[in-house]
């Protein structure tokens, strides 16, 4: 068998870099099935082709994902929105308060 060569040991490291990657991120999200709801809705995404067909209906997701009286659905909801929100530049912790203009 012949010894690997330079462009295949490079696109190895290549891997392992990225896997590395994927379990640090994997490791920063509080809940596992938030980060597969992540790296399917996020990350795919950014890779998507440029010219791809609008999605006028979004992503196609369990309507029990979606159920608000299910005080684990709340808690997800609320997980990832303050994950998000510190992923942000300029921090989201400094947002400007917020004030309708109908309560003056």
């Amino acid at each position: 068998m012949p010894a690997p060569t330079r462009a295949c040991k490079e696109s190895q490291r290549v891997r392992e870099r990225e896997r590395k990657r994927e379990v640090e991120r994997e490791k920063t999200f509080i809940d596992k099935e938030v980060y597969r709801l992540y790296r399917e809705t996020v990350l795919r995404r950014t890779c998507l082709p440029l010219l791809s067909a609008p999605r006028l209906y979004g992503e196609r997701v369990p309507v029990k994902l979606l159920r608000t009286s299910s005080s684990k659905v709340r808690q997800k909801i609320v997980d990832t929105h303050n994950y998000l929100r510190t992923q942000v530049k300029p921090s989201a912790a400094n947002m400007l308060v917020m004030v309708s203009p109908l309560a003056f």
